[in-house]
């Protein structure tokens, strides 16, 4: 019914390791996007300062 995933866990790891692997990739990107937006309303306000002193 299901096609065979493409990507094969090694022998020696286990369905534990490969969620435990994939869980560790989903929090370094959370914690990358979460960055990611701090720096970008930062950003914003700086802009918004920025156009109020040239008014």
């Amino acid at each position: 019914m299901y096609a065979a995933p493409s990507y094969q866990p090694a022998p020696k790891e286990s369905k534990a390791e490969l969620i435990a692997h994939c869980q560790r990739f989903i929090e370094y990107y959370r914690k990358a996007a979460d960055e990611a937006d701090r720096m970008a309303q930062a950003h914003r306000e700086i802009i918004v300062q920025s156009s109020e002193r040239d008014r």
